[in-house]
């Protein structure tokens, strides 16, 4: 495993972030949240995350544009959408943004582990998106 924070997950309900900050902890992983796209945006530079869980309906902006910008600042980058209500957004918006799959609230912990060790082996391995 990296030794950096190498997840990032935004969601503006701290009980996700809570949720998220202890499974992956717990599983040996570094992590950081954000509650806001706008916070996120900023964190960027300051982290080196590769793995994003994003909830779609952000306050201050999409997921589906969080995504965007995260998957522009590198295209190696590795998105998850994570959203209480069924993915409403058109699935080609949705494809276009990049996302590599989609989680329905509420997650189940051993599901996002797996998809994070699975992705982070990609993006190790050179094979990631």
């Amino acid at each position: 495993m990296m030794t950096a924070s190498q997840i990032m997950v935004v969601d503006d309900e701290a009980p996700i972030r809570n949720l998220f900050l202890k499974g992956f902890s717990q599983a040996g992983y570094s992590i950081c949240t954000a509650q806001s796209a706008e916070e996120a945006v900023a964190m960027l530079p300051k982290t080196s995350c590769r793995l994003f869980f994003l909830d779609l309906y952000l306050p201050d902006m999409s997921g589906i544009d969080l995504c965007r910008h995260i998957r522009q600042a590198s295209p190696r980058n590795v998105c998850f959408a994570i959203s209480g209500y069924d993915v409403l957004y058109e699935l080609d918006e949705f494809r276009l943004a990049e996302f590599e799959r989609a989680f329905i609230k509420p997650v189940n912990m051993a599901e996002m582990l797996a998809a994070a060790k699975s992705a982070l082996i990609k993006i190790a391995s050179g094979k990631g998106p």
